[in-house]
């Protein structure tokens, strides 16, 4: 099983998700990603081509990256861990300083294939001090299930989530193996 990492705007691909995954014994396929310089449709045929050209049969997707991450995950009826999600980027980016010409038009477009991923493929793990996305009762009202983490504590990055313990603890019903 490989598993197809998206990181969040202006973040790293060896991220905190990355890491959760790999040292729970996953095979991780992560690249980086400058969301500055592409159309949210650019994006998601590039990231849909590594899914594909790698192997992938999973995706974990953080902030933006969980956007990316749940529109792919609908296309390929695939399993999905989200961390943190921004699913409503055209709300959440501007405030961030994102202003790609056009993207918020594609953004609303790409949206509406949130409502065909799957929840029963879906985990999630939201930080309830998240200071970057507040969109997270959508998360919830989308994603809610037995395997929706909620972490007191938690703030956007996801060196505050306990990854690694709930990825070891939960791999199997993540992922599906």
């Amino acid at each position: 099983m490989i598993i197809l990492n998206i990181h969040g705007y202006r973040g790293d691909p060896q991220n905190a998700a990355y890491f959760g995954v790999l040292k729970n014994g996953y095979d991780v396929h992560t690249m980086p990603l400058d969301y500055d310089s592409a159309l949210p449709i650019e994006m998601l045929s590039h990231l849909r081509d590594e899914y594909d050209k790698n192997g992938c049969s999973a995706i974990v997707g953080t902030s933006l990256g969980g956007f990316f991450a749940a529109v792919l995950s609908a296309e390929k009826q695939c399993r999905l861990l989200l961390v943190n999600p921004c699913l409503v980027p055209f709300y959440t980016l501007p405030l961030l300083g994102y202003s790609v010409e056009g993207a918020d038009r594609q953004f609303t477009e790409m949206f509406s294939k949130l409502s065909m991923t799957k929840k029963e493929l879906t985990s999630t793990i939201v930080g309830l001090r998240d200071e970057t996305v507040t969109t997270h009762h959508y998360t919830r009202s989308m994603f809610y299930n037995e395997r929706y983490f909620e972490i007191e504590d938690g703030m956007h990055s996801g060196a505050t989530l306990p990854l690694y313990t709930i990825i070891n603890k939960h791999g199997k019903e993540i992922f599906g193996e």
